[in-house]
C-alpha cells in the first residue's frame, strides 16, 4: 500500500469532518429556517 494515499484518505476524512462540523456551526448561528439551510 502506498503510504502516502493513507495519508492523503486520513486527511480528506478530518477535511470532511471539520467541513460538517463548520456547517453545523453556521447553521446553529444562523437565523435561518431549518428548511433554508439544506
Amino acid at each position: 500500500n502506498d503510504p502516502d494515499a493513507e495519508t492523503i484518505e486520513a486527511t480528506r476524512q478530518l477535511a470532511e469532518i471539520a467541513l460538517l462540523r463548520l456547517r453545523a456551526a453556521f447553521a446553529d448561528a444562523a437565523p435561518t429556517e431549518p428548511e433554508a439551510a439544506e
